[in-house]
């Protein structure tokens, strides 16, 4: 019922905050509490600790809503990709099909400066929903640097 968490891969306030949690015996409450501490500390965490917090979180307390919540939190709050390659990778984490295409309009976005038609076409590739993919791949025709 508890939560089991390492205490090397956190940050002092985050992990007590997560810690905190244990306490709370309401299932929602519990869910509100790790989304607060991970809204909280946002700031105050490496990406590595923020997805790596996610992994800890026991399964009975991670239902599809809080996973892509917090992958949110950590992907658009707390992560600072150096490359466009970086920022793709991380897209998987997001299960649900409109959360993954945002992500990787993010990225596009975020290194559209230094993105080539044909990479541009290959993030469209990656979308999910046609209609984004059609989108995306008529932008990269038209407007990415040959």
């Amino acid at each position: 019922m508890m939560m089991a968490l390492g205490c090397s891969a956190f940050a002092g306030p985050f992990e007590s905050c997560l810690n905190q949690v244990k306490k709370t015996d309401h299932r929602l409450a519990r869910v509100e509490s790790i989304q607060s501490c991970f809204e909280k500390n946002k700031d105050l965490i490496s990406d590595d600790a923020c997805f790596a917090a996610i992994k800890k979180i026991q399964t009975h307390e991670k239902s599809i809503e809080l996973s892509e919540k917090l992958n949110s939190i950590c992907f658009y709050d707390v992560s600072r990709f150096k490359t466009v390659d970086a920022c793709l990778q991380k897209t998987a984490i997001f299960q649900i099909a409109n959360n993954h295409d945002e992500a990787l309009f993010d990225c596009y976005r975020q290194f559209q400066a230094d993105i080539q038609q044909k990479e541009c076409l290959k993030i469209s590739s990656m979308m999910k929903y046609p209609a984004k993919k059609e989108y995306l791949q008529n932008h990269c025709y038209e407007n990415a640097a040959q």
